[in-house]
């Protein structure tokens, strides 16, 4: 989906197919939708930290070394593939990662991404969701546009869009959180 995309689907939920009297609103609308829906589905990205000697206390800035910094997930900090425990090994204070001396070695810091914002300039750029997100967008931003003009309209849009949103996080939970019950030889090695 695009932006000019999404800007089509949201003017025919309602809109009499324009919305030019909207169109400052809509990429306002759109831009916080964008941001909403990025924070309940983030998307992880990573960065590589440069060999770290241990000699002392490492920092590094990840807000400032990337330009798509929104925060840090569970588990930021990794070394070998194993994470790092977070108040022994390493701590975090803003978008600074504090690595304790003694720490050597190739580190891997994940991050939350920043999506790109939508804007009249950039209309045939993709919009900057995973694929599976996108159908969430035009709901959510409908219901801010219609907030003002149509309280009704604007809730039945929210509550359409926390239907998908809470189908979508069931789905892609789906297998999380399960225990093993070990029966039929399944503790055998």
């Amino acid at each position: 989906m695009t932006g000019k995309d999404l800007y089509i689907t949201v003017a025919q939920m309602g809109f009499a197919r324009t919305l030019e009297e909207n169109e400052p609103y809509f990429y306002r609308a759109a831009n916080l939708s964008l941001a909403r829906i990025a924070r309940r589905f983030p998307v992880i990205a990573h960065y590589a930290l440069p060999d770290v000697d241990g000699s002392k206390t490492a920092h590094f800035d990840i807000a400032a070394l990337t330009e798509d910094f929104a925060g840090f997930p569970r588990e930021p900090v990794f070394r070998d593939g194993a994470p790092l425990i977070e108040g022994r090994d390493f701590r975090i204070e803003g978008g600074c990662v504090f690595l304790a001396r003694g720490l050597a070695g190739s580190f891997t810091v994940r991050y939350i991404h920043r999506p790109r914002e939508i804007t009249p300039d950039t209309p045939d750029e993709t919009v900057d969701l995973p694929p599976y997100a996108e159908s969430l967008l035009p709901p959510l931003c409908a219901s801010y546009l219609w907030l003002d003009d149509r309280g009704e309209l604007a809730t039945h849009y929210l509550a359409l869009y926390r239907t998908e949103a809470e189908e979508l996080a069931s789905t892609l939970n789906r297998h999380g959180g399960a225990a093993l019950s070990f029966r039929n030889g399944w503790d055998k090695g």
